[in-house]
């Protein structure tokens, strides 16, 4: 009997391996159509993990992933590198390419570093300052539609290089109601200035990004004065940011709640912005970090925190770090000697999250206006941590 040739042969396992391949596709496809065929999801949300590691944006998908859970919005990551869905019980593995171009499915990018990377809907979250996204005007331009972080700085930059208006609703850096602490009726016997971060100055990088022209010299003071409890990285591109500080704590777990807690445990919330989120008057998430706690406030002069929390907060004044300072221990004596007021502050600043900024109000109007219709009814009224 004659024997194939090693052509034949070879031919003969390409021919069974295409086989198993389409295969594996059509299954991968009749999988796909039957999950979104029997969903009873509301919306399909992915998220673009840009970065793949613990940092801002990683906490706020956490937090995107708590509100999902709360309003049956299925919750997808993709990994920007190699464009595949982790994370995900059903479509773990797929190729964004490979899942349907429906009404029901946004993509999210919450950093500009990103772009448009598939044919789905695609949205860019705004609340990164002007001068950080400069360098990113053509991922900006590849998108589908724009996030507003109530920024009118960001906003009017954004209409000025668009030829269209594509704002598809609100969403700041923010958390879903059902993260939010219970709020106390009386302040802890002992209060301490909850305050994280990397430090950039020791770091030796971002240094065109200072939070206060003497914020290291005013962290080390209210350090030596047993004011503060620090978190953040041990290291930090081979350094070590806190070394020497003795009030710091340690890192803290990016789960998307840990910090709240930490904050709530310390009794009052330092909000520092770089000078450029004052200038383009737009907020981090710490300020929502703060009021999920449910603490008094202390922060600097950012025109976002003016504009829409008034005087229910704890303002930094003075041109010198000794000046500011005082002010702070100021605050701090104050608070003690009029907890009432100071509650009552709390108070009216997580009535004024809860109407203006929780994910549950901002998502309902995003995923309203995407579907063009009452997809989201009513508001869950969650007040504890699940």
């Amino acid at each position: 009997m004659k024997s194939k040739s090693p052509i034949e042969s070879f031919k003969k396992m390409q021919l069974f391996f295409n086989q198993r391949i389409e295969k594996q596709k059509e299954n991968e496809k009749e999988k796909i159509k039957q999950y979104f065929e029997e969903t009873t999801c509301i919306h399909h949300l992915i998220v673009i993990d840009t970065f793949q590691i613990n940092n801002a944006e990683h906490e706020l998908t956490k937090r995107i992933g708590h509100y999902c859970k709360d309003y049956n919005v299925d919750f997808m990551i993709l990994n920007y590198s190699n464009k595949k869905i982790s994370f995900h019980p059903v479509l773990n593995g797929l190729h964004i390419d490979s899942i349907p171009v429906l009404d029901t499915i946004t993509v999210l990018s919450l950093h500009h570093y990103s772009m448009k990377i598939s044919n789905h809907k695609t949205l860019l979250c705004m609340w990164n300052p002007v001068p950080f996204i400069l360098k990113s005007i053509n991922n900006i331009l590849s998108y589908d539609g724009f996030l507003s972080a109530h920024s009118p700085i960001i906003d009017g930059f954004l209409q000025s290089i668009t030829d269209c208006d594509k704002q598809y609703g609100y969403l700041c850096t923010s958390l879903p109601n059902s993260l939010l602490l219970p709020l106390d009726d009386q302040l802890p016997s002992q209060l301490s200035i909850f305050y994280i971060g990397t430090n950039w100055e020791d770091s030796g990088k971002r240094k065109d990004t200072v939070i206060r022209k003497d914020v290291k010299l005013l962290l080390k003071l209210l350090d030596q004065k047993q004011m503060t409890k620090i978190y953040g990285p041990k290291q930090y591109h081979n350094n070590e940011p806190w070394k020497g500080y003795k009030t710091y704590q340690g890192p803290i777990a990016f789960d998307g709640k840990s910090v709240i807690a930490k904050i709530k445990e310390s009794g009052i919330c330092l909000v520092l912005s770089t000078a450029h989120h004052i200038r383009s008057e737009v907020c981090s998430m710490r300020i929502f970090e703060g009021i999920a706690a449910g603490v008094p406030i202390i922060c600097d002069m950012n025109p976002f925190f003016q504009k829409w929390f008034g005087d229910n907060l704890w303002y930094i004044e003075g041109e010198t770090v000794d000046d500011q300072l005082q002010c702070i221990d100021s605050h701090i004596q104050s608070i003690k000697a009029h907890p009432e007021d100071a509650l009552d502050k709390v108070k009216k600043c997580r009535s004024i999250f809860t109407t203006y900024f929780s994910f549950d109000v901002q998502f309902q109007k995003i995923i309203n206006t995407i579907q063009n219709k009452e997809v989201i009814a009513d508001l869950k009224l969650l007040t504890v941590v699940k």
